[in-house]
This record gives structure tokens, sequence and C-alpha cells, in this order.
């Protein structure tokens, strides 16, 4: 399983880390045990959640639906156990006997217990509703930054490609310093792209989303106190000029000049 990044939302002033991995979302259980509950005390929720017929029938179905290599005999012996006082499952347990690949561990930094966003909603059930509500908030509130980003970048791309700006003419890297994601202490450099105000402009002029167009209000509403600025400044000349110019025709991002 390979882990791409991690992101961090705050549900009810509880941090809980997000990791993208092989296409999908998984949320830290552990984390969200430890908004409800003492840290110490966190992997006890997931177990005595985990001993629960109706979470492994859950996890049981989610693996059978996503999971071509799930071991279903193997399943079938954790729901035989289930009422046993001597049933105490890990979700290590549970990975290595059924190969599951709904949940994982994983140690160290932003380490804990992550599962699948179906699967984590569920957990977000059992252990309190209300926190499920605000999880949910949350996450979808994250998700929809990444595409506000990811349509962003390809407004980028296509500006650039189609001639509008030059990317060697409005773009510099710059040397930037941040914490390194593996060793706790440790810092660690790499360049950053850093975009003048021309490519601002022409991506907020084609981006569709809520930032967006609180961009292009306040970008009208500045090209129109400066307009009132000259007239004011220079008179009728200027006057006659900004209208020889809202005249002429509007072509890819930005006004042609005779």
């Amino acid at each position: 399983m390979t882990r791409k990044k991690t992101s961090t939302i705050i549900v009810q002033n509880k941090e809980i880390n997000i990791t993208f991995t092989d296409q999908n979302d998984y949320i830290n259980l552990t984390d969200m045990a430890k908004a409800k509950t003492d840290s110490s005390r966190a992997s006890d929720v997931i177990r005595n959640w985990l001993r629960t017929r109706m979470t492994l029938e859950f996890l049981g179905t989610w693996e059978t639906l996503y999971n071509p290599d799930f071991k279903v005999f193997e399943y079938e012996h954790f729901k035989s156990e289930v009422g046993l006082h001597t049933f105490t499952p890990s979700i290590s347990e549970w990975i290595e006997k059924t190969d599951a690949i709904g949940v994982y561990v994983q140690k160290g930094r932003y380490g804990g217990t992550y599962a699948h966003k179906d699967i984590a909603f569920e957990f977000g059930s059992a252990i309190s509703p209300v926190f499920k509500l605000y999880l949910i908030k949350e996450y979808q509130r994250l998700k929809d930054e990444e595409n506000s980003a990811h349509k962003i970048e390809w407004d980028t791309k296509h500006i650039f490609e189609e001639g509008e700006l030059v990317k060697s003419v409005v773009v510099r890297k710059f040397r930037a310093t941040t914490q390194h994601g593996a060793v706790s202490g440790k810092t660690q450099s790499h360049l950053v792209e850093h975009y003048n105000l021309d490519v601002i402009i022409s991506v907020g002029y084609r981006v569709t989303s809520l930032r967006g167009t609180q961009f292009r209000i306040w970008a009208t509403s500045a090209l129109r106190r400066l307009k009132n600025l000259l007239i004011l400044v220079n008179g009728d000349a200027a006057k006659s000029a900004i209208v020889v110019t809202e005249t002429l025709p509007y072509t890819g991002g930005r006004w042609l000049h005779c």
C-alpha cells in the first residue's frame, strides 16, 4: 500500500490526520478515539468496536465489495467467536488473517490505526454521532479545497500552453524550508514556484469557485476605482481613453490594444 500524502483537519478542536493512499482517503481512527476519550485508552476503544458483530459484518461486507483477495473463510471464523470473553481481536490480527485492505496500522509520525473513509465514518457513528457529523463536514471542506487547488493547477497549466503568458517570465523559484516529514526536529529545503500578479489575475478570471468569485468582485471593484481616479486626475482625456479601451474585444484573458 503506497502512502502519498497526509493532511490534517480540525474536528471539535481535535486534530484528525488523513492519508491519501492508493487513490483513496484513509482517516486516523486513533485520532478520532482520542477526541472522545483519554489518549491511553484509544486503542481499547478501537478494539472494543472491532469485537461487535455489527462492526465485523460491516467490515466483511466492505471487503467483499472492494477487495478481491479478502479471505472470507477467516472472516467467518472471526464472526463465530463474537460474544466470547476470549474474543479480543486487534486490527493487526484482522489484517493479517483476512488480508483486509480497508484498515491499516502506521507507526511513527502520524501513526495510528487508519481506515478507509467509509469505515471511519462508521466508526464515528459508534463513538459519537455528533462527532461524525462534524467529521464529515470538515472532511468535505478539505476535499473542496483540494478540488479547487487542482482546478487552479489545471488553469495555470493551460494559461502557459495557450500562450497567454510566458512561464519563464511570470514564474520564479525560491527555496523554502519546512519540517522534515519523517525525522522529528529536522528541517528540509526545496524549491517552490512563485507566480507574479499577471498569473494571479489570469487564474482569478478563470477559476469557478467561491474564492474565484470573491477575487473577481474585488478586481472589478478595484478597476472601477482606478478608472474613477484616472478621470479625476486627468479629466476628459482619461475618460475618452477608457471608453475606447472598454469597446475593444476581450480574448484569452487580456484586453487587446491598438
